[in-house]
């Protein structure tokens, strides 16, 4: 099974529904990902961080859609911006990636 696919399993069945939007996000959330890891890293060494970060980054981007936060929509550049918020989704994103990324990660935003 594709990395695309585990995230995009795994979101749904934390929210116990399926979204239209996930298998769209999944993919691209899943390549955002693993540009953050260093050369010294593999998918394969993480791949759990990686799927649930993934979902949660998908949640975050999801209901930033759903509470109306999105500020701006770039079709060309597949760009999202959205009003600044708190998002513990993103952080609880960041936080699985921490371990692999050396303090280096940005999330859909959201700049560490």
């Amino acid at each position: 099974m594709e990395l695309s696919d585990k995230i995009c399993e795994a979101v749904s069945e934390m929210m116990n529904q399926h979204h239209s939007l996930y298998p769209i996000l999944s993919p691209v959330v899943a390549q955002m990902l693993l540009a953050q890891l260093p050369k010294n890293v593999s998918a394969d060494d993480c791949e759990s961080a990686i799927v649930y970060a993934g979902a949660f980054t998908i949640l975050s981007i999801t209901q930033a859609l759903d509470d109306n936060e999105l500020a701006s929509f770039d079709a060309g550049t597949l760009k999202l911006d959205f009003r600044e918020r708190n998002d513990s989704f993103a952080q609880i994103a960041k936080q699985l990636m921490a371990p692999w990324c050396n303090d280096r990660t940005a999330f859909c935003g959201v700049r560490t």
